[in-house]
């Protein structure tokens, strides 16, 4: 069969679907068209036994200022993560406090080995920085280094706190990207929808009519004016808009410039396991720096005796076996009663700092009719994937 549209988005993530989104409010022809039975992308959550649990670690952070195209995101309800972290250290815990929100707490009750008063001061420091303000130093680490932190410090919260936000241990991404995002958890209430990350992915799908939505379709061949799918029908456009970097090794050999040959992603895996811990608190990121694994862990209360751990690792070979064997080590008290489930994400955050901003539009003109957008093309985040739609919607219309 054949079809016509004046633009068809690819993919039906958050990028693709906040575009179709973005194109139903200013009323201009689209379809979308996704390969998966089910929309969502990389956000999904399942639901095991009353629980929603996210497939990877996912925050949603209420002062990313592109939540604004959907207040109703702004209005989701979330379970709120305690401001601050605790590191697990010779299987001591030590809670720390965000400074920017509760100063003198910060100041006086942070005291985990390598925490000195200089990097309390200087983390209060950075949280201030001006959003123009762009360092010369050549990468993060350089620049921490520089700005006075301690090495312990450095080592023990930077690297191991932003190591699960960014999937890589080398904090290797831009630095304006970098102070972007420790702002934003400085300053703004971060947590997870009580439904799940998915809640988000719900919020924006209900402003598309599912009769411009067709999942299940597996793209063949795209050519200058048309998407051939592995069942031969054709889907004809004026303007394409692909939402995936992978796209590009379906284009005819007349249209394709290999521009996203060299794109390569981070990987990451979640453990969830039913635990009964002894005085651990819920809803605050757990850091340890002496794991050889474990990147990031939390707990949420089941009931009055149990709690949910979710455990992440940048590792995907990883085993159950391996991820309770470091957690009995860094919590000899803790009972692990069942182990749930586990999710592998193999290209959950893209890598390369040369496509982040991409010529400053966030969005790719690949050539006169087709156009890439998602974070890969902005920055990895919620907010990345929500400002390369804006860009390209503007652009188009």
């Amino acid at each position: 069969m054949s079809y016509s549209y004046s633009t068809i988005i690819v993919g039906a993530g958050l990028t693709g679907l906040s575009t179709a989104a973005l194109f139903e409010k200013k009323h201009k022809d689209y379809f979308l068209i996704e390969k998966d039975t089910e929309i969502g992308g990389k956000i999904k959550s399942s639901d095991i036994e009353g629980w929603s649990i996210d497939r990877g670690f996912h925050v949603f952070i209420k002062e990313y200022p592109n939540l604004s195209l959907f207040p109703d995101l702004k209005r989701c309800e979330l379970i709120n993560f305690e401001p601050g972290f605790i590191i697990i250290k010779n299987q001591k815990a030590y809670k720390n406090i965000n400074i920017f929100k509760k100063f003198f707490n910060g100041l006086i009750h942070n005291n985990f080995p390598g925490f000195s008063l200089k990097d309390k001061f200087l983390i209060l420091k950075l949280s201030l920085v001006p959003p123009n303000y762009l360092p010369k130093s050549n990468s993060v680490l350089e620049f921490l280094q520089e700005y006075g932190f301690s090495k312990e410090f450095i080592n023990d919260f930077f690297i191991n706190f932003f190591q699960g936000v960014f999937l890589d241990k080398k904090l290797d991404v831009p630095l304006s990207y970098f102070l972007f995002i420790f702002k934003m958890f400085s300053i703004s209430d971060v947590g997870i929808p009580k439904g799940g990350i998915k809640e988000i992915i719900s919020i924006i799908s209900k402003k598309i009519p599912e009769s411009k939505i067709k999942t299940g379709v597996s793209i063949n061949k795209i050519y200058k004016n048309k998407i051939v799918t592995d069942e031969g029908n054709e889907y004809y456009f004026k303007k394409l808009i692909c939402t995936d970097s992978l796209l590009e090794k379906k284009f005819d050999a007349t249209i394709k410039k290999n521009l996203f040959g060299e794109i390569c992603y981070s990987s990451t895996k979640c453990f969830y396991f039913i635990v009964e811990p002894e005085n651990n608190p819920e809803n605050i990121i757990h850091l340890l720096p002496q794991s050889e694994l474990i990147s990031s862990l939390y707990f949420r209360k089941r009931n009055s005796k149990e709690m949910l751990m979710s455990v992440s690792t940048l590792n995907c070979e990883t085993t159950v076996e391996d991820v309770e064997k470091q957690i009995l080590e860094h919590f000899p008290k803790i009972n692990i009663i069942k182990f749930q489930k586990s999710f592998e994400i193999q290209k959950a955050l893209p890598k390369n700092k040369k496509f982040f901003n991409y010529n400053n539009e966030n969005f790719c003109k690949y050539n006169e009719n087709i156009f890439f957008a998602g974070d890969f093309l902005s920055n990895p985040s919620i907010n990345g994937c929500l400002e390369s739609s804006k860009s390209v919607v503007r652009f188009l219309s």
